[in-house]
């Protein structure tokens, strides 16, 4: 019975490891569809209230929820006192916050492309600046929901055939 109950287990842990591939990889777009919302928001401030940049980002870090909330807050508490000089130091500090979420390098590297944008934006407006990460996020998310749908069948499928495998192994 304990031999039983021991297999069972290990194909059942063997199954959930697929799903929980598979479930990282949605937290992984849920949290790209927020933090392009955020930006979205930071950008429609910048351009209707001509509010200075740390206000904006104080004002749209209340407006999302969790990491994208956590990262937004550490980059307002980072520039509030330097404005938009010290910002360019400021966003790529607190990216940090993000780097130990479910993000991958290639994520944050296009998030970290907007503190350039931002200081290298020769008098473009800033709701402009915002624009261009939006739509480079924007085509970057499309291409991860796109191999989502495909990887996370296979990873919960491949989860499931090792874990019965196992069982018919051992048994």
């Amino acid at each position: 019975m304990v031999k039983l109950m021991g297999i069972l287990m290990i194909g059942i842990s063997a199954a959930m490891i697929g799903l929980q591939l598979s479930l990282k990889m949605k937290a992984r777009i849920e949290l790209l569809k927020e933090i392009e919302y955020a930006m979205e928001e930071m950008s429609a401030e910048a351009a209707y209230s001509m509010e200075i940049l740390p206000r904006i980002i104080g004002n749209t870090a209340k407006k999302t929820s969790s990491v994208c909330q956590a990262w937004l807050m550490a980059l307002y508490e980072k520039i509030k006192n330097t404005g938009e000089y010290g910002f360019c130091q400021a966003y790529r500090e607190s990216l940090s916050v993000l780097e130990n979420s479910d993000l991958k390098n290639e994520d944050i590297r296009i998030i970290k492309t907007l503190s350039d944008k931002i200081v290298n934006r020769d008098g473009d407006r800033l709701s402009l600046v915002f624009q261009g990460t939006i739509r480079e996020l924007s085509v970057h998310r499309t291409t991860i929901e796109a191999e989502y749908s495909e990887k996370s069948k296979l990873y919960r499928t491949l989860g499931l055939l090792f874990g019965l495998f196992v069982i018919i192994i051992v048994i």
